[in-house]
């Protein structure tokens, strides 16, 4: 009986909650509770009336493709996100870098590279291209991911992730000798850099210096022991 009562206030509270939102701002309120409660249809009717009651609370949008993201409804928060940027104030074009993210994590490369050119267009950073720099490597396009890697550092020379992107890319296109040059500077800037260190591990194997690129993939795994299988045969 005691658990029966309980059951039933809890469902009055979470009625009364619900009845409490009066505007937009109230409804993105009690999406977000519910969100955070792990209750995804609910948030979604909270984050629909929110934008009901105010279709320019753009807030509301980017919530709801979160919770769209969570459900892997992929279509529908990319919808979200764009209805959400549409107003192109520099706030929001700086949460590109953070939605494209969360296209590269549900293996959308495409699409977050939509949304990378997006912060290139209005606001070019270095950060911007190598990011889109990183998603044409992995689309394929190692001649564009080079090119994104070349204007992040003529906009900035010491953004050390270019160095990184465009190792990587020169590697792509067979470009050893180039792409040498780029992990040299990228792991003199980062020396505990596992990645960059097996990443010239592999350059100065490909060019038959196995004397320096075992010393390379042997930092790499002091540093993270996962690397140990990358070790070419003949070097172990």
């Amino acid at each position: 009986m005691i658990k029966a009562i309980l059951l039933v206030l809890g469902m009055c509270l979470s009625f009364a909650q619900t009845c409490l939102a009066v505007d937009a701002q109230d409804w993105d309120l009690q999406g977000r509770y519910f969100y955070k409660q792990g209750d995804m249809q609910r948030s979604i009717v909270a984050f629909n009336q929110a934008i009901d009651a105010d279709d320019k609370f753009t807030d509301s949008y980017f919530n709801r493709a979160l919770v769209y993201v969570q459900i892997k409804d992929l279509k529908a928060a990319e919808s979200d996100f764009d209805r959400f940027l549409r107003q192109e104030s520099e706030k929001k074009i700086f949460f590109t870098f953070d939605i494209a993210d969360i296209f590269i994590k549900n293996s959308q490369p495409d699409v977050a590279k939509k949304y990378i050119t997006k912060a290139i267009d209005a606001q070019p950073p270095p950060k911007a291209y190598v990011l889109r720099s990183k998603i044409n490597a992995a689309l394929g396009k190692p001649k564009d991911a080079l090119e994104d890697a070349s204007r992040a550092l003529e906009l900035d020379r010491s953004y050390n992730m270019a160095y990184y992107e465009a190792g990587n890319a020169n590697m792509l296109l067979g470009n050893y000798d180039k792409a040498l040059l780029d992990l040299n500077k990228f792991v003199d800037l980062n020396p505990d850099n596992a990645d960059g260190l097996i990443a010239r591990a592999y350059i100065l194997y490909k060019q038959g210096d196995k004397k320096n690129s075992l010393s390379d993939y042997n930092k790499a795994v002091a540093i993270n022991p996962k690397y140990k299988d990358l070790i070419p045969k003949d070097l172990r």
